[in-house]
Order: structure tokens, then C-alpha cells, then sequence
């Protein structure tokens, strides 16, 4: 099995299209799979675009690794690229949500990615109100020290969220209480969001009388990552958090098995093969939603 990274060049514009592709034929035609790419074959054919290899490894990782390293927000917002994404994590539009960095660049990102899982990225909306001007009726989207009660006025959709539990406000008692059981819901030193708000929910109801949710610590801290990361700093400990703990050994084996699978498709059929099985004639990798004419392909 092959892991590439590739580019597609269009003939007519010269416009690129930079990914991530395994296979074990490198001669499979495989162009690529983003939107914008898919559009410029359509309009001007596949005869019209050369596919060049640029790395070759033998593992998921490095191949991975590469991609973030070319495929960066810089590059995605360049005139001449089909790009819609910063790379890494082969691309799905499933979970895709729009996110920024510190420095207010922008792009598409799967919520999956631990870049944003980590807080290096966060929603793009973070920071942000949504307001419309008393005098001029227009609809604004405002930075949150921006905001003036005697020319703005709140969305309904803002002012319905700061009726619900997750806006209030983050006093210092209720961090230190936020803090003070963040030791319950931790598992061979691992703990996740979803067994820590098993806890802090009950608790949230008697102390504000509404109930959060793990948006609550999302809109404070940033992400829980920097949640977790931000206790440890402040009470000397070293929890690690572990999204996806359900018993973490079993997540890693699972994460381990899986890893050496993946879905093929003819464009009707979809099959799941291990790394090291040969490809079928005719099937390339991604997998056909069914009832629908359309294609996912990573």
C-alpha cells in the first residue's frame, strides 16, 4: 500500500489541487476529491488536468504530517489553488465547521481535529455578536467589546442564548467548583467531557437553576483541552484529557484496528479492506452514499 501526497494541475489555468491518497496502484487516476477541484474537471475535463506525486510513504502518519505541512491557511487562500481546507485528517464535509486562529485567519476544519479539540483553533464566531444598528436597521456581526447597548441591539437568537445555561457567567466560585471535581471524573488519570458533565450538570441546576452543557467550558476556557489544561496549572495536578475515553485502552485498540481498514468504491458498490489486501479492478478509495448520486471519496 501506497500513501502519497499528490498535485493536480490544471492545464488550461494552471491552477493546483494538493492532497492525500492510498492506493496500490499508482497509475489509478485518481485526481483528487475536493469540491472546487471536482467543478474545474467538469467544466473543463479530465483530460485537462495532469496528477503529479510528491512524496511516497509507507504509513498513514507521515503522509498525514506532510499534508499539514504544505497544505497550510496560507496556501488555501490562494487565487491559484482548488483547496478548501488546511490539510491533514483526510477531508470529510461531515462535522466541517468554519474556525480561526489567534491571528484571525480563517478556513474549514473538521470539530474532530485535534487542532480544534487542542483550542489552537477555535469557532469562527468566538468573540463575535451578533447585533442590529438602532438607527440604521442593518444586521452586524461585531466584536464583543464593540458592542453598545445605545446603538445596538441583540439578535433574538443571542438574546434567547443568554437565557440559556451555557452563557452565564463564570463566577469564581463556581470555577473553583468546576475544578473541585474535575479529580471525580477522572479514570486511570484520563478523564473527557462527557464523564466530567455527567457531574457538573446536577451541580450547574442548583447553582445557576439551568442546566449546561460542555459548550459552557467551550465558551470559557476556549476548548475543554484548555480547560483541563488551565486546572492543572492552577491546582499542581496532571490529568490528561482523552476525548474519546470510553475506557481508553479499548479506544486505542479500536483506533489501532481500524486504522488498517479502508473503504473502497466503484461508484455503486463499497467494500472494506485491510492496508496490505489488493484493490480491486475499477475501485478507488472512498465510499458511495447509498441512495444518492453522489460520491465520498478521502
Amino acid at each position: 500500500m501506497h500513501y502519497i501526497i499528490y498535485k493536480t494541475t490544471n492545464l488550461i489555468n494552471n491552477k493546483i489541487y494538493i492532497g492525500q491518497h492510498i492506493t496500490n496502484n499508482l497509475d489509478d487516476g485518481y485526481l483528487g476529491s475536493g469540491k472546487n477541484l471536482h467543478k474545474a474537471i467538469k467544466k473543463y475535463g479530465k483530460e485537462n488536468f495532469k496528477k503529479e506525486i510528491l512524496h511516497i510513504f509507507d504509513n498513514f502518519d507521515d503522509m498525514d504530517s506532510k499534508e499539514i505541512e504544505l497544505v497550510t491557511e496560507e496556501f488555501v487562500k490562494r487565487s491559484d489553488t482548488y483547496n478548501q481546507i488546511i490539510g491533514g485528517q483526510f477531508f470529510s464535509n461531515i462535522n466541517l465547521i468554519s474556525v480561526k486562529d489567534k491571528n484571525g485567519n480563517t478556513c474549514s476544519m473538521s470539530k474532530f481535529d485535534n487542532r480544534y479539540i487542542n483550542g489552537e483553533w477555535v469557532h469562527h464566531s468566538k468573540g463575535k455578536k451578533s447585533v442590529t444598528h438602532k438607527i440604521t436597521g442593518e444586521k452586524l456581526y461585531i466584536n464583543i467589546e464593540d458592542y453598545d447597548e445605545k446603538i445596538h441591539v441583540q439578535n433574538r437568537a443571542e438574546m434567547k442564548n443568554e437565557k440559556n445555561g451555557n452563557f452565564k457567567e463564570l463566577t469564581e466560585e463556581f470555577k473553583n467548583i468546576l475544578f473541585d471535581n474535575v479529580r471525580n471524573a477522572v479514570e486511570n488519570n484520563y478523564v473527557n467531557g462527557t464523564n466530567f458533565m455527567k457531574i457538573i450538570i446536577p451541580i450547574s441546576e442548583n447553582f445557576y437553576h439551568k442546566k449546561i452543557s460542555e459548550v459552557f467550558i467551550k465558551n470559557k476556557f476556549g476548548s475543554f483541552a484548555k480547560f483541563i489544561e488551565t486546572y492543572n496549572t492552577e491546582r499542581n495536578d496532571n490529568v490528561i484529557y482523552e476525548p474519546y475515553y470510553r475506557g481508553f485502552n479499548s479506544y486505542k485498540q479500536m483506533t489501532e484496528n481500524n486504522k488498517n481498514y479502508f473503504w473502497f468504491t466503484d461508484g455503486i458498490n463499497n467494500i472494506r479492506l485491510k492496508n496490505t489486501d489488493i484493490i480491486p479492478k475499477n475501485y478507488y478509495r472512498g465510499k458511495t452514499i447509498i441512495g444518492k448520486k453522489q460520491n465520498v471519496k478521502n
